[in-house]
């Protein structure tokens, strides 16, 4: 039990961690929109693309506009992390029936 225990822990703090990278690209989109600082998910996701086409056109934003990228990444990334989580506590309670 002390390893579901840790999980769980575990898990929970992985959740916290994803909800406060969100509100920060909430917070990040809402001046970017407010601004009307337009680009395409395809842009953002690469960072090349972002660099060569994106700042260049918007250069008062570019703090704003690399900081909601890389937390949408991030967000991304532990939102995955989370999905593991869940198959994992799935499969843990359907052998243990």
């Amino acid at each position: 039990m002390d390893t579901y225990f840790l999980l769980a822990i575990l898990f929970t703090l992985v959740l916290i961690f994803n909800l406060f990278l969100r509100l920060k690209v909430l917070k990040d989109y809402r001046i970017l929109t407010q601004n009307r600082v337009d680009f395409s998910m395809k842009q953002m996701l690469n960072e090349n693309l972002l660099k060569k086409e994106v700042l260049p056109m918007y250069p008062k934003h570019k703090d704003t506009i690399l900081s909601f990228s890389r937390n949408v990444k991030r967000s991304m990334l532990i939102a995955s992390i989370i999905l593991i989580f869940i198959i994992f506590f799935a499969l843990q309670l359907l052998r243990n029936r």
